[in-house]
C-alpha cells in the first residue's frame, strides 16, 4: 500500500481559520505558554498597505520550542511569525546570542515594533533594554564570500555559454535566474550595508543608483542569451566595484578556513594554498 504524501499527511491535520489580527491576539491571550506577540516591519508603522504582508514575533515561555516559524493567513493577509523563547529574548537583552536559531538582530529589530500582547511585561522590558542597541552590519568575511561565489558563477556561466551543448545553454539561463538576484543582495553586503528586503533594495537603487537599476532591469528582461550575459557582467563589475570588481581569470578563488580571520584572511588563505601546491 502506498504511503500518503507529505501534503496528504499535512492536509489531514485539523486546520484553523484566523479572521484578522485581533482574532489571533484574542486566541493567544488565552494561552499561558504565550509570553508575548509583537508586530514589526511595515505592519508596525504607517506604511502597511492592502498588498502588504504581516510580520509577527511570537514569544513563548517554553525553552524547547515546538515550532520556530509559521506562514499563515489572517483573512486575505499573508502572515509570517518568527517564534522565539522568552529565554532568547532575555538573552539578547543581556548581550548574549540566542539559542533557538533566530539571530539577535532579528529579535532586536522585531522588538522595535508594536507590542500586541505582553501579559507579564517581559517583552516590553527587553524592548526598552534594546532600544539603543545597534544592529550588526555585514562583515568583511561575508563580503568576500559574496564576491568569491559570484566570481565562480561568472566563470561557470562563461564556460556553459561557450558550449555547443543545448543543455549547457539552458543551464546559463538557470544560473542567471539566481545570479542576477544575487547582484541585488550582494550590492549591500559588499558595501557593508544591512539588507532590508527586495523592495527596499530596489527603492535604494532607484534613489542612489538609477543607472545601475536601469541596466539591471534591462539584463533581467533581455531575451537574447549572449546579450543577457553581457548585461549581467556589466552590472557585476559595478556591484562588486568596492572589492575590485571582476577577478582575473587565472586567479584562484580560495575560501578562508574557519580559523583564518581578519580583513586579510582572503589573502592569507590564497597564500596558504599557493604554498601548499608550490612543493
Amino acid at each position: 500500500m502506498d504511503q500518503p504524501s507529505l501534503v496528504e499527511c499535512l492536509t489531514n491535520v485539523a486546520r484553523i481559520t484566523l479572521s484578522d489580527l485581533a482574532d489571533l491576539v484574542a486566541r493567544l491571550r488565552r494561552r499561558p505558554e504565550v509570553a508575548g506577540l509583537v508586530i514589526w516591519a511595515s505592519g508596525a508603522g504607517g506604511s502597511f498597505g492592502s498588498d502588504s504582508d504581516l510580520d509577527l514575533l511570537l514569544v513563548l515561555h517554553e525553552s524547547e520550542l515546538p515550532f520556530t516559524f509559521v506562514t499563515t493567513r489572517m483573512g486575505e493577509t499573508l502572515t509570517e511569525l518568527q517564534v522565539v523563547s522568552l529565554a532568547d529574548v532575555r538573552a539578547v537583552a543581556s548581550g548574549i546570542e540566542p539559542g533557538s536559531g533566530w539571530g539577535a538582530d532579528l529579535i532586536i529589530e522585531a522588538l522595535r515594533g508594536r507590542v500586541l500582547l505582553d501579559p507579564a511585561g517581559a517583552v516590553a522590558d527587553a524592548a526598552r533594554a534594546l532600544k539603543n542597541r545597534e544592529l550588526a552590519t555585514p562583515t568583511a568575511a561575508e563580503a568576500f564570500e559574496c564576491w568569491r561565489h559570484a566570481q565562480y558563477n561568472v566563470r561557470q556561466t562563461r564556460r556553459y555559454l561557450a558550449s555547443p551543448d543545448p543543455d549547457a545553454r539552458l543551464a546559463v539561463e538557470a544560473r542567471l535566474l539566481y545570479s542576477t538576484h544575487f547582484l541585488l543582495i550582494h550590492y549591500f553586503t559588499v558595501r557593508r550595508l544591512r539588507w532590508r528586503g527586495d523592495k527596499e533594495a530596489l527603492r535604494y537603487w532607484r534613489q542612489h543608483e538609477p543607472a545601475l537599476l536601469a541596466d539591471w532591469r534591462s539584463a533581467v528582461g533581455e531575451l537574447d542569451l549572449k546579450r543577457k550575459v553581457t548585461g549581467y557582467e556589466a552590472c557585476f563589475d559595478r556591484v562588486y566595484a568596492p572589492l575590485g570588481g571582476a577577478a582575473p581569470a587565472d586567479l584562484d578563488l580560495v575560501q578562508p578556513g574557519t580559523t583564518t580571520v581578519g580583513d586579510d584572511a582572503p589573502e592569507r588563505a590564497l597564500r596558504a594554498w599557493i604554498d601548499l601546491v608550490s612543493g
